[in-house]
């Protein structure tokens, strides 16, 4: 819940962070979801959805 208050420049790299942390195969699919929804999404982009300042 904390991604979209960074700078956008910084949401990937601390979401691999926190995605490496994933132990089980619900919290593995859920990564999945996310980084194909929000982190590497053509029509939601990490810079359309940072809130940053």
């Amino acid at each position: 819940m904390v991604l979209p208050f960074l700078p956008h420049k910084h949401i990937e790299s601390v979401f691999d962070r926190l995605a490496g942390k994933a132990s089980t195969p619900l919290l593995c699919d859920l990564v999945e979801y996310l980084r194909s929804t929000w982190i590497n999404s053509t029509t939601w982009p990490p810079k359309s959805w940072s809130v940053f300042q």
